[in-house]
């Protein structure tokens, strides 16, 4: 549980989970790491999912929805919300860090974006300048970039050239496409002139 929920935390919002310190047990429950773990679980066996109910849980909220597939979007953003809600707890108590050490000022969220769609993604977002850009992991940019291609009428791309990201707004747009490179925390920082994010409560 421990190995599956500080790759999990790694991953998705770029904070290495320090699970060895003797302080764990006094600012993290036992009940809310098992809780995290398995709702990573669950989304995980969702990413494996086959096409047809993938490209409807990626455009949640676009078009016909069946029911039963919008309730399972419902359930797949409250296990986001629950694993964000561990890793921020384990932040703030100094028990999750970035490479850099800045992670306090960094506050794990879920967001979406409305050209997008309503499908929450992990970020880190700075806890005092709001109209910073969150900053999301290569794992996460990745996964908006195959989100995006399974999207009919697609006006959003990001693709990645080795480390750079460029975001295009497709063919018939004045939008110039923007690169992107990781910070020193191998993180990329999507906002500024290109993508909207809004950030979801659960």
């Amino acid at each position: 549980m421990t190995t599956t929920i500080e790759r999990w935390v790694q991953d998705w919002y770029g904070l290495t989970l320090h699970t060895d310190s003797d302080d764990v047990a006094l600012h993290v429950s036992t009940t809310g790491m098992l809780a995290a773990a398995h709702a990573a679980g669950f989304t995980t066996a969702l990413d494996h999912t086959d096409d047809i109910l993938a490209a409807q849980l990626t455009g949640n909220g676009r078009g016909m929805i069946d029911t039963p597939v919008r309730l399972l979007a419902a359930a797949r953003d409250l296990a986001w919300h629950s694993i964000t809600a561990f890793a921020a707890d384990a932040q703030k108590a100094g028990l999750a860090s970035l490479p850099t050490g800045a992670g306090k000022v960094w506050r794990p969220v879920c967001v979406h974006e409305r050209d997008i769609g309503p499908k929450l993604y992990p970020a880190l977002a700075h806890t005092k300048r709001k109209g910073a850009p969150p900053r999301f992991t290569r794992k996460t940019a990745q996964r908006i970039s195959d989100d995006l291609a399974r999207q009919s009428g697609q006006r959003i791309s990001l693709t990645f050239t080795g480390a750079e990201l460029t975001v295009s707004h497709g063919k018939h747009t004045t939008v110039r496409p923007t690169q992107h490179e990781p910070d020193a925390d191998g993180l990329y920082a999507l906002g500024a002139g290109s993508l909207q994010w809004e950030r979801a409560q659960p």
